[in-house]
């Protein structure tokens, strides 16, 4: 062969290859970029994660079905990741809204439960796994607890001579602090658990019938000015949402509508409240650190 044909061959073909390359091109231009993978998220807690409004009643979904509405609307796939499918939104698939939030739970069962056996609360190994069910690796843990703790005057390492007094500021004091050290306990335990995970972690919803508990207010100071700046000074990936706040939002006795007669549970407005203080929360812990 001529070098002038073999030339003419050659240039055939490199003509094709374009020709297909461009045409390749194309049909990826036009399927597009895949849609991201969903946000696994971890709601963590308890009778408020459930979403009790009181002892005996449910606001379907809890403020897990608004944020989930609020995370669609701003275009954000999401994927709900727990042990329980317990109390999903009316209508709902409870397949998509399962959840590890415990009615009564404190601090430290919480705890327990992410490595350890419970057969109360979907047999326990909420993350590392147990039998059939994998270890969880949630991407994102909401996380509000604290509550059973406070209603429970829940102190081991306490000494309250007749009884936990919230309204005597040196008891108060103490046990605040303690309740601190138990959550930053769970919040190591989580992260020693799954490295990667990023929490958005929650004040918790005003307690009290007429007006608001100190020892649950002081409790949210300590989230906010001791826990989450201590957090992410070790390097934790944090957020603060501060629901008390927003509950709050029109002063000290301003939750009445946020917070059902027993002084505990959110109302459904509450929870609708909680979740639009929770989703930016979600968003801005997703962004790189």
């Amino acid at each position: 062969m001529g070098r002038f044909g073999r030339r003419t061959r050659l240039g055939v073909a490199a003509a094709l290859v374009s020709v297909l390359a461009a045409g390749a091109g194309r049909g990826a231009a036009h399927a597009g970029p895949a849609a991201p993978a969903p946000v696994g998220i971890m709601p963590l807690g308890d009778s408020i994660t459930y979403g009790m409004t009181a002892p005996e009643t449910a606001t379907p979904g809890g403020y897990r079905g608004y944020l989930a509405d609020d995370l669609a609307a701003a275009g954000l796939s999401w994927s709900y990741i727990g042990s329980s499918a317990d109390n999903p939104p009316l209508g709902a698939d409870p397949s998509r809204y399962h959840h590890e939030g415990h009615p009564g739970y404190r601090v430290d069962q919480v705890a327990a439960d992410l490595d350890g056996p419970d057969p109360n609360a979907g047999g326990g190994y909420w993350l590392t796994g147990t039998g059939p069910r994998p270890p969880a690796r949630p991407q994102v843990v909401v996380l509000h607890i604290g509550t059973n703790d406070i209603a429970q005057a829940y102190d081991p390492a306490g000494r309250y001579p007749g009884g936990y007094d919230g309204t005597d500021p040196g008891q108060r004091a103490e046990f605040v602090d303690h309740l601190a050290d138990r959550l930053q306990g769970l919040l190591g335990k989580l992260v020693r658990t799954d490295r990667g995970v990023r929490i958005v972690l929650c004040t918790i919803a005003p307690m009290g019938t007429a007006y608001w508990d100190p020892t649950a207010h002081a409790y949210d100071d300590a989230i906010r000015y001791r826990v989450v700046p201590w957090e992410r000074a070790r390097g934790v990936r944090i957020v603060l949402a501060d629901v008390e706040a927003a509950f709050l939002s029109g002063g000290p006795g301003s939750y009445h509508e946020y917070v059902g007669p027993d002084g505990v549970h959110p109302t459904p407005l509450g929870y609708r409240t909680m979740a639009d203080t929770v989703a930016p929360a979600v968003r801005a812990v997703l962004r790189p650190y």
